[in-house]
């Protein structure tokens, strides 16, 4: 849970400052619309900003792989070491479980042994 508010939270960060700049160079736009010839101002945005733009996506986009990646495998992980703490009890439930099969096997055998011997002294 902590980790979804985290990433929700980034999130809503990163849409604020993508749509922040958005309405920054909207408002550049029409400022500098006025101030000088609107196809350079046009080829400028598209060469400058726009990869600019691109090129943090496509960071943001790297960073949240590899993060994903991490939580993958550390989830992996974890999952893995629980099962083999699973298997391993497991094992040990079946062994002590055989060793008290055996030890009442022996106990009732030597209880018989006791009731014939018993009965034989009568």
């Amino acid at each position: 849970m902590n980790l979804s508010k985290d990433q929700d939270e980034q999130n809503k960060k990163f849409l604020g400052k993508i749509n922040r700049q958005i309405e920054n160079l909207a408002k550049d736009l029409s400022n500098e619309l006025s101030k000088q010839d609107a196809s350079l101002f046009l080829e400028n945005f598209i060469q400058e900003d726009l990869p600019k733009l691109k090129e943090d996506l496509n960071h943001e986009i790297a960073t949240r792989k590899e993060m994903e990646a991490k939580i993958y495998d550390e989830f992996s992980g974890q999952l893995k070491e629980i099962n083999q703490v699973y298997e391993q009890e497991k094992k040990e439930r079946e062994a002590k479980t055989e060793e008290f099969m055996q030890l009442f096997s022996k106990f009732s055998e030597n209880i018989s042994e006791d009731i014939a011997n018993s009965r034989e002294e009568r």
